[in-house]
């Protein structure tokens, strides 16, 4: 056989396949459409019944009796719809939801498809039983916090965090560290979850706080700070004195500054000194801010002097915020140190708001809104 006659088969053959995946294409494509418009028939006639529901309208039960009573495939094209309402409602209505895939059977379902050896089943049936707030489940989803697969063990603390059982606290805390080399579960979505589970998570956060993982650090100092554990305060406190490293340092104040109290100020006040880096000044001037405690807010006035312009204007920037006391140390550090740039330029800012002019009248100053003239990133808990 020539090179011709080679070439003609081959251009052939390549026609033949090229035909044949247009046909595959064009099949996949209409069994999609075909099976949407199927699941949409079919359901279709319980949309309604499914909203009532879910308003909480259905008042003699007669609709959630009717999305009981459904079989076969109009239940198979119904559940989808029924669970994607879970993930919008709450209290009565999502309960009332619950109780109608129960009687179908599906949490039993979820909790057997919990060891199938498919990611996405698994990952699927996680899902279900977090949004079904199935407490009992805790225990079954836990050791998937540490599974195999990123999808799976993300569903799992995801949905950890739905059913908000502080006995999950540790494994959720630990997921950020991942099993082996594998992706970790992402800080924030570890503290969404340990934040859902209130106060009883208090000694695990406890922990966290002394960790040697920046990870575990990070997200047990976002818990902490914007939660109720009174607990956690000294552990901060001393976590802040005895930190070497900076930038976790500036973390540290950073969470005194929203769960601190006056006794913290002196250590914030000493770490805003020319000698620290910038990074950690900044976090500590910040914080004082936060705080809002008149010997802070001293101490933000004359660092509205800073030679590292950053460090004044936030000061300045924070004294703004406080109201009229920061807005009165705003005006004498400007007077003292002959119309000192960052503290001038705040309240030119508030006058400006204010529509008053230049060398308007300093009352009317003392009752703008809080105004940033410059955003000033500062430290927080990375991902």
């Amino acid at each position: 056989m020539d090179s011709r006659t080679v070439l003609v088969v081959l251009a052939a053959a390549l026609s033949l396949v090229c035909a044949a995946l247009v046909v595959l294409t064009a099949t996949a494509r209409y069994s999609r459409v075909h099976h949407t418009r199927r699941v949409e028939r079919l359901s279709g006639p319980q949309r309604r019944n499914i909203l009532i529901v879910a308003s909480g309208e259905d008042d003699d039960d007669s609709a959630v009796r009717t999305l009981r009573s459904l079989s076969g495939p109009v239940w198979e094209a119904t559940r989808l719809v029924v669970i994607g309402m879970l993930v919008k409602v709450r209290g009565a209505p999502a309960q009332a939801l619950v109780d109608v895939v129960a009687a179908h059977g599906e949490l039993s379902k979820a909790r057997r498809q919990l060891h199938s050896r498919r990611p996405t089943v698994r990952a699927r049936a996680v899902d279900l039983l977090g949004l079904a707030r199935v407490e009992d489940a805790v225990e079954d989803l836990i050791p998937l916090t540490r599974d195999r697969s990123p999808e799976v063990r993300q569903a799992a603390v995801n949905s950890l965090g739905e059913i908000g059982s502080p006995s999950a606290a540790g494994a959720v805390l630990n997921a950020v560290l991942g099993p082996g080399s594998d992706p970790a579960v992402p800080s924030w979505l570890a503290a969404e979850a340990l934040l859902s589970m209130g106060p009883g998570a208090e000694e695990v956060i406890r922990a966290g706080l002394s960790h040697s993982d920046d990870r575990v650090l990070g997200v047990a100092l976002t818990v902490a700070s914007h939660s109720v554990m009174p607990t956690t305060v000294p552990i901060l406190r001393d976590r802040f004195a005895r930190e070497n490293d900076p930038r976790l340092r500036a973390e540290v104040a950073t969470a005194l500054g929203r769960v601190g109290g006056a006794q913290d100020v002196p250590l914030l006040v000493e770490a805003t000194q020319a000698e620290y880096p910038q990074e950690l000044r900044l976090a500590c001037a910040a914080a004082l801010g936060e705080l809002g405690r008149p010997d802070g807010l001293a101490r933000m006035a004359e660092l509205c002097a800073d030679q590292d312009l950053r460090v004044a204007q936030l000061s300045a920037d924070h004294l703004l915020e406080a109201g009229p006391a920061g807005i009165r140390l705003l005006e004498t550090a400007a007077r003292e140190h002959s119309g000192l740039a960052p503290a001038a330029a705040a309240l030119a800012v508030a006058r400006l708001r204010e529509g008053l002019p230049a060398d308007g009248p300093r009352s009317s100053v003392a009752t703008a809104q809080p105004v940033t003239a410059t955003a000033v990133p500062v430290t927080g808990v990375g991902p």
